[in-house]
């Protein structure tokens, strides 16, 4: 069976590690603020209702389930899996964690699928979305994603390190920068230095570093059930790396996957500092664990979180060791449930040394009594759930709590951290103006209306977003310009529609904030 071509396939895999860059003497001390959390959100697409243009694939999820699988057993990753996204629900997951990260965290996005590249109208690649339509159908691209787009919106998350793996055909495209980074491997700059202060070194820097599949030509779907090529060997360097080196990088990722016949690329984009590396994790080594306790969270970090009492826990919210609030997903594996605050801590200081895995945690009441649920995982598939329950039970078969888990089911709620009748900068930061702009139109993709505000903001005009509800479907505005005097404001919308046939610049109007 021949492998088929990902019809300029998207797969992109963002590796989003954030982590803490505040240090004492080195890595000698770690204090709450030195926590580094690690999350991932893979995403993968293979049915497409944009057919002809945009056939099925072959692939995707089971790449993207299957590195799903790595991050969450073999590196102890926070993980959300995304199947079959629609544009807008691909790009508010995204938002959804400039809430979610903070300053020293460790993210990974993967995203499988289809890809595309336009040179001669908007010189600029695209994520090819579930809901992406026949291009004759949809000329301004509305129902796509763009590049510029993705790398705006995941340049601006709060995390200091943050990589992209983009398994894609035309990947090349992600920016102007990209390039044949040749130095794979480490500078010579700490070679006399130890781990420790190398891993130290680095994560103070910020860094935005992409890793594409190829450059501006197809890559491979591969055949079924066995992976892209590239997929395949990701995977593989995940695994490998970790018996070959303690700190595991993003060069060294990419000296791995660049054997790939397409020739990956390796770049950076947004605020990448020079010097900069994205340090993808420790080995389980003894020198590897001793770096990692430096960084995740401990019963300690659990404890002080807490300050006096545990009602610092929200009712029914899902909080992580450091207190903070995460995403909710659809399912969970309730390892236990705890009724006092002791018998929860000596839970979580058993289980965080056993597991690679993050636990979390839940906090209920029954009859006017609180009890504490311990979680592990987070997925939105229930097979997928199912499956890494059993691994879990099959390697602990004499652990009374893992015989008798199970999968725990939550509503999972609509992701779009967006307020309505607020407005927002094209970074998706809240502003407040006052006085008058120019509504230019209402268009139900986020993206669309974030890539026709950039054209505005390149031309010097300043340009704003605002969401809306309209039969309960979300919409988003495009509002340009602020004026102070109605008058002004009118002279200027008047000029416009003097110097242009846009349909949506002779439809604009005057709006009062």
């Amino acid at each position: 069976m021949t492998s088929i071509v990902r019809q300029q396939t998207l797969s992109i895999c963002f590796i989003v590690f954030l982590i803490q860059t505040s240090f004492c003497q080195g890595l000698e001390r770690k204090t709450n603020e030195n926590i580094s959390r690690q999350f991932a959100l893979i995403i993968g697409t293979d049915k497409y209702n944009g057919k002809p243009d945009w056939a099925d694939l072959q692939n995707p999820i089971f790449d993207a389930e299957t590195i799903a699988d790595v991050f969450i057993n073999e590196y102890g990753y926070q993980t959300q899996i995304l199947r079959n996204p629609d544009s807008n629900t691909l790009l508010n997951t995204i938002i959804d964690y400039h809430e979610i990260l903070k300053k020293n965290d460790r993210f990974i996005i993967y995203i499988a699928g289809h890809g595309d590249y336009d040179e001669r109208i908007f010189d600029d690649g695209f994520i090819v979305c579930h809901d992406s339509k026949p291009l004759k159908n949809d000329m301004n691209r509305k129902t796509y994603i763009s590049y510029k787009t993705v790398s705006s919106v995941v340049n601006k998350l709060p995390a200091k390190q943050i990589l992209l793996l983009l398994d894609v055909c035309f990947s090349g495209s992600f920016n102007s920068k990209m390039r044949n980074y040749r130095s794979a491997h480490r500078s010579d700059i700490y070679s006399d230095i130890d781990a420790s202060a190398y891993a130290a070194k680095k994560m103070k820097l910020k860094t935005r570093t992409v890793i594409t599949s190829g450059g501006l030509a197809p890559v491979l779907d591969g055949v079924a059930g066995q992976h892209s090529p590239f997929a395949y060997k990701l995977i593989e360097g995940l695994r490998v790396l970790p018996d070959q080196k303690t700190i595991i990088t993003s060069n060294d990722l990419y000296s791995y996957v660049s054997r790939v016949k397409s020739q990956p690329i390796i770049g950076h984009f947004g605020d990448h500092e020079p010097a900069a590396e994205y340090i993808i994790g420790m080995a389980n080594s003894q020198k590897g664990n001793e770096i990692k306790v430096k960084y995740e969270p401990t019963i300690e970090d659990f404890i002080q979180s807490r300050g006096v009492s545990s009602s610092n826990y929200n009712y029914d919210k899902i909080h992580d060791l450091t207190g903070k609030t995460v995403v909710p997903q659809k399912y969970y594996i309730q390892l236990l449930s705890e009724s006092n605050e002791k018998a929860l801590e000596e839970s979580i200081d058993l289980y965080n040394q056993k597991l690679k895995q993050h636990l979390l945690i839940q906090r209920i009441s029954i009859e006017n009594k609180d009890w504490y649920r311990l979680f592990v995982g987070g997925y939105d598939d229930l097979n997928f759930a199912k499956k890494q329950l059993s691994e879990l039970k099959q390697k602990h078969t004499s652990d009374k709590h893992f015989k008798d888990a199970y999968i725990k089911g939550f509503e999972h709620p609509q992701n779009d951290l967006l307020k309505d009748n607020t407005l927002y900068n094209l970074h998706l930061k809240p502003i407040n103006i006052k006085g008058y702009g120019i509504q230019v139109f209402s268009d139900p993709s986020l993206s669309f209306t974030l890539d026709k505000a950039r054209v505005y903001e390149e031309q010097s005009i300043p340009a704003f977003v605002e969401k809306t509800k309209v039969n309960n479907k979300n919409y988003y505005r495009l509002i340009i310009q602020n004026f102070k005097d109605k008058n002004k404001a009118d002279q200027y919308l008047n000029k416009l529609k003097g110097n242009t046939e846009d349909v949506n610049i002779q439809g604009a109007y005057i709006r009062s904030f």
